[in-house]
């Protein structure tokens, strides 16, 4: 059954409602004339598509009911390949099965990879859930907490809630992330370790940090500790949300020019952007978006900052419009 989402992606629905009926004109009229429920669908689209579109120089995409409504829509997951398997082969298959779901499901491995546009929620064998973000690897050296201390090492991104452990009362939880090392007993964080970036955001808790060798600091709850390349780090006082809600698919903006989102969109999904203005590239955007579908999200970027954009197998590229 169409949906308004589904007009959302169209870019002949919104290249007709953004240029108010000039372009693709003959088209969506005739379309809508044969039934009201076009007529419905198309309105409801229309309406969503004003809560993204703003004029200003940064433009927002929208906070509110409109994305809300969108995100509901993007829960269903890619259609799962079925094999059929032979009669005698079903037993065995179903044991083999079993087994690897149970080394799956339980950490026997010190080795966890995500692909690109993939997330993985772990638990630790002391009861310390992780959630794995898209395109990044967790680890740990030798026997689980041989040396007295729970000490994993992270390339990429993760959300940790750290358990107490109760058989290990008393043992620090460590975080290594290139030279940087955090240190919990229990608590939530989040934690980036990517090329041109540090981060560690606390959510609940204490934790305390040590960097490239200066004195350990310690952060209070809505505070982060942040380091980027070629500048120095720095605490500040952060609202949690916009760096946690990448687990539920939503990605936050706060004024983040487009060569920031483009570097984003290449660490999860794997693409290669390219801005082919460069004047582009320090557009910025404000808001929320959802990031489950890809088409979804560039699509928003688009509309929100007037701009064209292509997605051609493993290149996205984002260009302006020309005059009409």
């Amino acid at each position: 059954m169409l949906k308004p989402e589904d007009l959302l992606v169209d870019d002949r629905f919104v290249a007709w409602s953004m240029s108010e009926g000039k372009l693709h004109q003959a088209y969506w009229e005739a379309w809508l004339v044969k039934s009201d429920e076009h007529q419905e669908i198309a309105h409801q689209a229309q309406l969503m598509l004003q809560e993204l579109h703003f004029q200003d120089v940064t433009p927002e995409i929208a906070t509110d009911a409109a994305w809300q409504k969108l995100q509901q829509q993007l829960t269903q997951e890619k259609p799962k390949r079925i094999y059929l398997l032979a009669r005698h082969w079903q037993k065995a298959a179903a044991i083999l099965l079993i087994g690897l779901a149970a080394w799956f499901m339980w950490p026997n491995s010190s080795d966890f990879r995500t692909d690109f546009a993939e997330q993985q929620q772990l638990t630790l064998p002391d009861g310390t859930t992780v959630n794995l973000r898209a395109n990044s690897h967790l680890w740990w050296e030798d026997e689980w907490a041989a040396q007295g201390v729970r000490e994993v090492h992270l390339e990429g991104e993760a959300y940790f809630d750290v358990s107490p452990a109760n058989t290990q009362a008393g043992m620090p939880f460590v975080v290594k992330a290139n030279t940087l090392g955090i240190k919990v007993m229990g608590t939530e964080f989040n934690v980036v370790n990517r090329s041109n970036r540090r981060q560690v955001t606390l959510v609940e808790g204490s934790v305390s940090i040590v960097d490239q060798g200066q004195p350990f600091q310690v952060l209070r709850p809505a505070q982060q500790y942040y380091w980027q390349a070629n500048e120095p780090s720095q605490i500040r006082e952060v609202t949690t949300a916009i760096f946690t809600d990448w687990r539920n698919d939503r990605w936050h903006f706060d004024q983040m020019p487009l060569s920031e989102i483009a570097l984003r969109i290449e660490e999860h999904y794997g693409k290669d952007v390219i801005i082919a203005n460069g004047e582009l590239q320090q557009h910025s955007l404000s808001g929320t978006a959802p990031a489950k579908n890809l088409k979804m999200l560039i699509n928003a970027i688009s509309v929100s900052l007037g701009i064209n954009a292509q997605i051609d197998g493993e290149r996205i590229m984002f260009s302006a419009k020309q005059p009409q």
